[in-house]
């Protein structure tokens, strides 16, 4: 390793740990990779990872994002939701602020979440003092809080406030997110900015949670196309994740850009994670991904999420730890005081479930694909129109980048399934009638062939009807014959389907 590459900063503690471990989901995940870590000997090799003392954050720094009245409440207000089950008005109060159900009150919440927001800031600090390369912060990658409401077991979103922190010092952040749940907190807190590209790998389907994270939201207005969902089913595998993701990051980075990288590590979509959305990845997979980020060898912020079952995630967050700091691990866990929780295979690898179906067929991932190009297209168009060089006389011939594509630019043009030229403009947001391909175009074409059935009668001016002559018939094989050749590419293009995740540059040119 260069001897002028900086250390990965881990930021713990042990009076850390504790605060984190009074999340009521989380138990004692956090103790146990603090053991397993140990045992590794990861907090002893500082000319590798460097551990920093956390902080609290300030009232006034958690008002960066979320709002006085909803800190104010949590920090003034003790009382649980059972309490409140013979108080419809403080009912009311929890319900609107998500302070029940999956986030309810708790005892040292208010500090809880200064710990947690404090943590972050400090290590993004140590990325814009240039102290580092990686800094982590296991306790953070709470996505799901909104301004001024908890949401799905996250009650301060350290996200948000550690990229403000970066955007200090530069100028476009990459945010990425392989939680198996969709980051809808920090989409929603940059979806009109054009400074972040929110990235997110996630499960999405009717009734799993959120309910956000379709292909068809990328952004508003300034922050048009910088904002990529990429939805996947339950049961996708190690090879068919890290192709997807290696694939869409590097198209993604290409033309975004990034000056840093943000990445939240939720270990739910691990297969052996029973809350989690049914993934089929293991340890290994994560770890594949995590490499390949590091290897734009930007500065990066990585940060725990979710992960409900805690050796699960103890094995994940060593094994992503050693990773970002280059140290090899043994498969074999070493002994330590929690090495029985680790039984019957004591190794830190994590494991897929045979017998979980995939339900990431062919055809569903050419059609996620083929989206993404969509996208991807438009999001060239859009950068090349926000670099364009504007020579003003104010500025004296220095060039001034709007931030993002003019609204009536972005409405001029149309785009769906045909070929895109080269222009400064781009049509209307992908959508379920702009995606089609494969074979529901197939489909159509079918359909719109039934004119031509010289089977098919039809009604003259007078109500006589009239049999299909020769050219209709003529007309109709040929029909038929394109259909059958339309549909042999369809089956061709699916059972290549992983084949299609490679978005060249030179698609958008």
């Amino acid at each position: 390793e260069p001897a002028t590459r900086a250390p990965v900063v881990l930021v713990y503690s042990k009076d850390y740990v504790k605060i984190l471990d009074r999340h009521h989901k989380h138990g004692e995940r956090m103790q146990l990779w603090e053991a397993l870590s140990s045992a590794y000997g990861l907090f002893s090799c500082p000319s590798r990872i460097r551990v920093i003392e956390p902080r609290m954050a300030s009232f006034e720094e958690l008002e960066q994002f979320h709002t006085a009245e909803y800190l104010t409440y949590i920090k003034h207000n003790s009382i649980s939701a059972k309490e409140a089950e013979f108080d419809q008005k403080k009912r009311d109060e929890l319900q609107e602020l998500g302070l029940i159900d999956d986030c309810y009150l708790f005892e040292g919440l208010f500090e809880y979440m200064q710990w947690v927001a404090g943590s972050t800031l400090t290590a993004a600090k140590v990325l814009v003092e240039g102290k580092a390369v990686v800094a982590i912060n296991w306790g953070g990658g709470r996505h799901h809080a909104m301004p001024s409401m908890a949401s799905g077991f996250c009650y301060v979103n350290d996200i948000v406030l550690g990229i403000l922190e970066l955007l200090n010092a530069f100028d476009r952040v990459l945010y990425i997110d392989v939680d198996v749940h969709h980051g809808d907190g920090v989409e929603h807190a940059f979806k009109y900015s054009n400074e972040v590209f929110t990235l997110s790998f996630h499960r999405h389907g009717p009734g799993f949670f959120p309910g956000t994270g379709a292909i068809v939201d990328f952004g508003k207005g300034e922050g048009a196309y910088c904002n990529l969902n990429v939805p996947l089913d339950k049961g996708i595998t190690d090879g068919q994740y890290i192709r997807i993701f290696s694939r869409v990051l590097t198209a993604v980075t290409s033309r975004f850009q990034p000056k840093a990288v943000v990445m939240q590590c939720g270990c739910d979509s691990l297969a052996p994670d029973k809350l989690g959305g049914g993934f089929n990845l293991t340890s290994r997979g994560l770890a594949a991904c995590l490499a390949k980020v590091l290897g734009f060898k930007l500065p990066t912020l990585l940060l725990g999420g979710g992960g409900y079952d805690p050796t699960t995630v103890s094995r994940c967050w060593t094994l992503l730890l050693a990773t970002a700091a280059r140290v090899k691990l043994e498969s074999q866990i070493p002994e330590h005081q929690r090495y029985e929780r680790y039984g019957p295979t004591f190794d830190l690898h994590t494991q897929p479930v045979p017998t979980r179906p995939n339900l990431n067929t062919a055809s569903s991932l050419a059609k996620l694909a083929e989206g993404i190009r969509v996208f991807l297209i438009r999001m060239q168009i859009a950068c090349t129109d926000a670099n364009r060089k504007d020579k003003t006389p104010e500025n004296g011939g220095v060039t001034s980048t709007s931030a993002s594509m003019r609204h009536d630019d972005r409405n001029s043009a149309t785009l769906g399934s045909e070929k895109v030229s080269n222009s400064n403009t781009c049509g209307d947001p992908p959508d379920a009638k702009s995606e089609r391909n494969g074979e529901e175009e197939a489909s159509e074409r079918a359909t719109r062939t039934q004119g031509s059935n010289p089977r098919a009668v039809e009604e003259t001016s007078s109500g006589m009807k009239q049999k299909p002559s020769a050219g209709m018939k003529k007309q109709f094989k040929s029909s038929k014959r394109r259909k059958r050749q339309t549909d042999g590419i369809t089956r061709k293009r699916s059972k290549q389907s992983l084949s299609v995740f490679q978005f060249e540059p030179e698609e958008c040119d």
